[in-house]
C-alpha cells in the first residue's frame, strides 16, 4: 500500500515501504527531498564522520544509524537562513512529524545537528553525561563538516582519530597542515570549544 508522509503540514505521497524497511529510512530521504538538501554534500560529511568514528572505537549499530541520519540532514535549516542554520535544522527536526522515529529519537537527532558546529556549551548539552556515547558521534560530525566545509571533493592526508577518558585527539601531518592554514586555525578554534565542555582536544 502507498503511505503518506505528513512533514510540517505538508502531505506528500511516498514510495511503497515493505514490512521489513526501516520506515525512519524513508523519512530521512524525505526530508532530504523536502528541504533541497545537497546529497553530495550529505554524503562527504556522512563518509568522512564514519570514517573518524570508527577509529574512535567499537559503535552500537543504533549509534551508527543515528550518526548517519545526522549527517544527511545535518543542514536542513539552510532553506531558512545559513546564519545560525544548525539551530533552524535542531527546531525542524525537532518539530516536525517524523514517521518512524520515537520522540526520544528525534530529540537526539534534533541535538546531534545542533551541535555540529558553533559552541559546544549549548543548553541543550548541559545535561549530556560525560560518558555518553553522543560524544563521539558529535565530535566525528564537528569534524567531517570542518573539514568538508569547501563542499568539494576532498584528498585528505592520513589521519589518526583516537579518544580518551579526558577528550579526543587527531594526528595528521605536520606540512599538510602547514599548507592549509585556515584548516589549522579552525582546528585551533575547535579545540578550544571542546576545552569549554571540559574535554581536551589535541592535536599533534
Amino acid at each position: 500500500h502507498t503511505r503518506y508522509i505528513s512533514v510540517t503540514g505538508v502531505q506528500t505521497c511516498a514510495l511503497p515501504i515493505s514490512q521489513h524497511h526501516d520506515l525512519r529510512e524513508a523519512t530521512v530521504s524525505h526530508f532530504q527531498r523536502r528541504y533541497q538538501l545537497d546529497l553530495g554534500q550529505s554524503e562527504r560529511v556522512a563518509a568522512l564522520a564514519e570514517r573518524i568514528s570508527a577509529q574512535l572505537g567499537p559503535m552500537a549499530e543504533d549509534d551508527s544509524q543515528m550518526l548517519r541520519w545526522a549527517a544527511a540532514l545535518h543542514e536542513t535549516g539552510i532553506s531558512i537562513s545559513y546564519a545560525g542554520y544548525h539551530k533552524h535544522s535542531c527546531y525542524i527536526l525537532s518539530q516536525a512529524d517524523m514517521p518512524g522515529f520515537s520522540q526520544g529519537e528525534q530529540l537526539r537527532l534534533a541535538r546531534l545537528v545542533l551541535a555540529h558546529r558553533g559552541k559546544l556549551g549549548k543548553a541543550e548539552l548541559e545535561d549530556l553525561p560525560s560518558d555518553s556515547p553522543d560524544w563521539a558521534l558529535i565530535f566525528a560530525l564537528r569534524m567531517a563538516a570542518l573539514l568538508c566545509r569547501r563542499r568539494s571533493d576532498l584528498e585528505l592526508p592520513p589521519m589518526d582519530w583516537g579518544m580518551e577518558d579526558s577528550g579526543f585527539r587527531i594526528g595528521l601531518p605536520a606540512r599538510w597542515l602547514d599548507d592549509h592554514p585556515l584548516t589549522e586555525a579552525a582546528l585551533e578554534k575547535e579545540a578550544g570549544e571542546w576545552s569549554a565542555v571540559g574535554l581536551r582536544l589535541d592535536i599533534a
